[in-house]
């Protein structure tokens, strides 16, 4: 991956497989020996219904649970899910600016809901971008792309669909 682009978005609706693509892309560029570091929200389903979601850093490959499906979530709720203290802290370690400086890509999963109401990850995305040596793979739901590009001013943004046939060929190629 050429880090003469620095910022890709992957989008899609949501439950579209954004972050299996994501997962897909940081595998290939580990095999081929490429600093990669941040985070990577993985689902948790049972009987086709997700239940919550384990968050993986890439740096160390090591998983935590981040999320669980609230039973009755409160009218308050934002996400419907209950996010877990494991997971936040190991979210927050994994896009701290130490662990991300020598990555030549940095991936975050997901952007969304939270971070635009200044929640979840949205403290740690100005400094991480900061990091200029590297690319930048954000993982975003498709109604919010405009709204996150323009909260953190991400211009010059490649925006890859997940539904696109050569998603995948085409980030190998970024």
């Amino acid at each position: 991956m050429s880090n003469s682009l620095k910022r890709v978005i992957i989008t899609g609706e949501k439950q579209s497989g954004k972050s299996t693509l994501a997962a897909q892309l940081a595998a290939a560029l580990k095999d081929k020996n490429v600093k990669i570091a941040g985070i990577i929200a993985k689902g948790i389903w049972k009987n086709n219904i997700r239940e919550g979601f384990n968050l993986m850093d890439l740096k160390t490959g090591k998983s935590y649970p981040l999320a669980k499906r609230m039973e009755k979530p409160g009218k308050n709720s934002i996400t419907g899910f209950e996010f877990l203290e494991t997971g936040i802290a190991a979210g927050s370690r994994a896009l701290n600016l130490e662990q991300c400086q020598d990555a030549d890509v940095i991936f975050v999963d997901e952007i969304g809901r939270l971070e635009i109401k200044s929640l979840g990850w949205s403290l740690l995305l100005a400094p991480v971008l900061s990091i200029q040596s590297a690319a930048h793979i954000w993982i975003v739901r498709k109604k919010f792309v405009k709204e996150i590009c323009s909260i953190w001013k991400v211009e010059h943004t490649e925006i890859i669909n997940v539904d696109d046939k050569n998603a995948l060929n085409r980030l190998k190629k970024i």
